[in-house]
């Protein structure tokens, strides 16, 4: 999903105005900092089902200290894409920290490595999208965009057909 969102991106660009452009770039970024949200929402469960929400407590006191100082350092350089960046950061800690003490007091045996692998193969597909040379929102761009999700469609396919048991007909 975060990469077709990404891929189509400037699709969007053309369905709406000029002032709307601006601040296109911040979309990736709040993408993946909500992927992360997710997964620390997912994460999560282990501090309810072990009895131990002051630990989701510090998580959160955790997320939102980091986002009032990455907030004061980022946003006088950078504007609203360093509170983008904060929101990614903060995220991403707190799914981290989430991990590693799910893995003490309620491990789960998550498969990790694939996960990293989709996820950094998503980001290095997206960063391919944005960075074609041929302008955005031409014809070339979105018959590239859409070979890149193409591939990492095909890619997914390739590891998981074991699992998802197809038959030959």
């Amino acid at each position: 999903m975060l990469l077709s969102a990404v891929i189509f991106l400037y699709l969007k660009k053309i369905l709406r105005g000029e002032i709307f452009r601006e601040g296109i770039l911040v979309v990736p970024v709040l993408l993946m900092a909500n992927l992360f949200l997710g997964i620390y929402y997912n994460l999560s469960i282990w501090y309810k089902l072990t009895d131990k929400t002051q630990l989701g407590t510090i998580i959160s006191i955790l997320g939102a200290a980091i986002t009032i100082v990455a907030n004061f350092i980022l946003i006088p350089f950078f504007g609203y894409m360093g509170s983008a960046v904060t929101t990614l950061i903060c995220y991403f800690i707190m799914s981290a920290v989430s991990y590693l003490w799910g893995k003490k007091y309620f491990p789960v045996p998550y498969n990790v490595g694939s996960a990293v692998f989709y996820l950094t193969f998503a980001v290095i597909l997206s960063i391919l999208a944005l960075s074609y040379p041929f302008g955005k929102g031409s014809i070339m761009s979105y018959g590239f965009q859409v070979i890149l999700l193409g591939t990492y469609l095909f890619v997914v396919f390739l590891i998981e057909r074991k699992q998802m048991n197809f038959k030959a007909s």
